[in-house]
């Protein structure tokens, strides 16, 4: 069961981080410098488990600015 992506982390028990429904995949790979690969349900499950606040602040809030008013050009249009 996924937990939701919240601003703070989501602690995960073992057994739920690797969970089939936990998205993630059984083998990691790197390919073209991309490591995956992750369905939605796995990138999802990572964010729940760091926390909207961590990323944004590890990756910085302008990306996410760009991003988001890109979203909301998609959006309205």
């Amino acid at each position: 069961m996924r937990k939701p992506v919240r601003r703070e982390p989501q602690a995960a028990t073992t057994a739920e981080f690797l969970s089939d429904s936990s998205g993630l995949p059984e083998k990691i790979e790197l390919v073209k410098g991309v490591i995956g690969p992750y369905s939605n349900a796995g990138k999802l499950t990572l964010l729940a488990n760091w926390g909207a606040d961590d990323v944004v602040r590890l990756t910085g809030a302008q990306i996410w600015r760009v991003a988001l008013a890109a979203y909301d050009k998609n959006e309205t249009s």
